[in-house]
């Protein structure tokens, strides 16, 4: 939703989500839910229009082998 009320551009951050949008004065999400462990999730913008969403898995550590990125890393664009 954020995305198709500015333009195809992502957020900044996923604080975003949750403070309020000026058209609407509510905002997107209450809050920003933990990854299925109860950890943040890491968000990276990479460009104008690509960003990625990550999960450092079960052990909380970045770049191990349950590592879970969104888009998948492991496909093609």
């Amino acid at each position: 939703m954020y995305m198709l009320d500015n333009a195809g551009r992502p957020p900044e951050s996923l604080d975003v989500l949750t403070q309020e949008n000026p058209k609407t004065g509510e905002a997107y999400m209450e809050r920003i839910p933990p990854d299925p462990w109860g950890n943040e999730y890491d968000y990276k913008l990479l460009d104008k229009r690509k960003y990625e969403i990550s999960s450092w898995g079960a052990d909380g550590t970045a770049d191990t082998d349950d590592d879970i990125y969104w888009p998948d890393r492991s496909t093609d664009d």
